[in-house]
């Protein structure tokens, strides 16, 4: 018997196959789309994993660019601290750095390799622009992995397990603008203790390089200026103000209170209007967050020589007059005057009581105290030297044994003293004693009639903990 398929069965079977391919097509794309998106997800996270790597390299070539300009340049009791910050120029090339060429000198390094390339970073320093300004390009070798079915371009027609991988670089490049930190950045900074008894001692500040906050370069009272800081970076403090004044603001170290801080009924912190009509602390003139090192003065580089003779005759009769050099004497010092023509350096190997130190408009003195044992009790009795000069030209660096410091009555300093373990002590037994200048001590007693004038312009002038970062800018690499 014969038998006809019917159309309709026909058009059913037909269906089913185009119902049957669509639903293949949809499986395959969606498993296309799936590979795809596992494959962006993953060269996303890898990219993302090498773009903060690279940040990590870019800051290792800043750190070294810090390094280098901070190699040569002012350090705390160093005797280069009277030469140029810019004497690290002058060595450039010893470390594997460019010759400098329009002020500029550069170094790339290979910090480490992968499987995808070379890891490493290349580090330029600028100086025209009158400080170092530090750019750092990090580089991170990174492999992207691309799904592929034998070099056909859609990720959907991939054949099982067949990669292709393309080698990039991704690169992170930063710079850092650079300025001096000031070591003298305070009235004076202690590491513990302070007291001010009895009325009339004050601390307040000047600017020696400024007519309008100073007149001949030394301090007036009619030119007074409420940058006369006070600072501390314990966090056991006792800073006893009495009924003192402080024209400037008061740090003490992290986590401490402002009720740590004790004034007096008549004693008052703030500016000069508060000083002058107001007691106690005035708001915004206290903080709890002062943090800084203050590390012992090591022992100088320098080899000094014999002092000369004092003078026979002349107008500079029985004083000894230094002309420029390095210089070394034992403890006790020289008993006649010093006269300083030219910038100096003199270390005395134990306790100093100078019968006058004077520093012409040419000469500065840089003097070191004391030794580096640790037992020591070297003191350093000032009197009046330095009467009239700049505290700039006279800065004093005290050795570990170094550990008394003494004005007494009448005696007028101009000087900037860090000696981190030496107790400072201001008598003001006449009717003044007056200190120009700052101070790093490890603490500090006034009594009554003392004053101390911090001159600011030593921010500037006077010597430095070296080059820092103040800021930073990343920039297309």
């Amino acid at each position: 018997m014969k038998t006809n398929r019917s159309c309709n069965q026909a058009r059913t079977q037909g269906s089913v196959l185009v119902v049957a391919l669509t639903i293949l097509a949809i499986a395959a794309l969606v498993l296309g789309s799936y590979l795809v998106l596992v494959q962006t997800q993953t060269n996303s996270v890898s990219r993302s994993q090498t773009w903060n790597s690279a940040i990590a390299i870019t800051e290792a070539g800043l750190e070294e660019g810090l390094a280098e300009v901070n190699r040569f340049s002012p350090t705390v009791g160093s005797n280069s601290i009277d030469t140029s910050p810019w004497g690290w120029t002058n060595n450039i090339t010893q470390d594997g750095w460019s010759i400098f060429t329009n002020g500029q000198t550069s170094l790339t390094r290979n910090v480490s390799t992968n499987n995808a390339g070379t890891n490493g970073y290349t580090v330029m320093i600028d100086t025209s622009s009158g400080t170092p300004t530090i750019t750092s390009a990090g580089f991170v070798a990174f492999t992207s992995t691309a799904w592929a079915a034998y070099g056909a371009p859609q990720p959907f027609l991939a054949a099982g397990g067949v990669t292709t991988a393309t080698n990039l670089i991704i690169g992170r490049r930063v710079q850092v603008q650079t300025v001096l930190s000031p070591l003298f950045s305070c009235a004076f900074i202690i590491k513990s203790n302070l007291t001010m008894s009895g009325n009339g001692t004050t601390i307040d500040s000047f600017d020696s390089s400024n007519t309008n906050y100073s007149t001949g370069g030394q301090w007036d009272v009619n030119k007074r200026k409420a940058g006369g800081n006070v600072a501390t970076d314990s966090a056991i403090v006792n800073l006893s103000i009495g009924n003192g004044n402080i024209y400037g603001h008061v740090y003490t170290g992290p986590g401490t209170l402002q009720s740590q801080v004790s004034v007096g009924s008549q004693g008052a912190v703030g500016d000069v209007a508060w000083n002058a009509s107001h007691s106690g602390i005035e708001p915004g003139f206290w903080a709890g967050n002062f943090n800084t090192a203050i590390p012992d003065v090591p022992t100088p580089t320098f080899v000094g020589g014999a002092l000369p003779g004092a003078n026979t005759n002349g107008p500079l009769k029985g004083s000894i007059v230094l002309s420029g050099g390095h210089y070394t004497v034992p403890s006790g010092g020289p008993s006649a005057p010093l006269v300083i023509t030219a910038p100096t350096s003199l270390w005395v190997q134990g306790s100093f009581s100078p019968a006058g130190i004077t520093c012409t408009n040419s000469g500065s003195l840089v003097l070191y105290l004391g030794t580096t044992s640790t037992n020591g009790s070297d003191s350093f009795t000032c009197g009046s030297i330095n009467t009239g000069g700049l505290a700039v030209n006279l800065q004093i660096f005290g050795l570990p044994s170094l550990t008394s410091i003494t004005l007494s009555g009448n005696d007028n300093l101009a000087a900037a003293i860090y000696a981190p373990e030496a107790t400072f002590t201001g008598n003001g037994g006449g009717s003044s004693g007056e200190f120009e200048g700052s101070l790093v001590v490890q603490s500090i007693t006034l009594h009554g009639h003392f004053n101390i004038h911090y001159d600011e312009s030593l921010v500037s002038s006077g010597a430095s903990r070296g080059w820092i970062a103040k800021g930073w800018t990343e920039l297309k690499y």
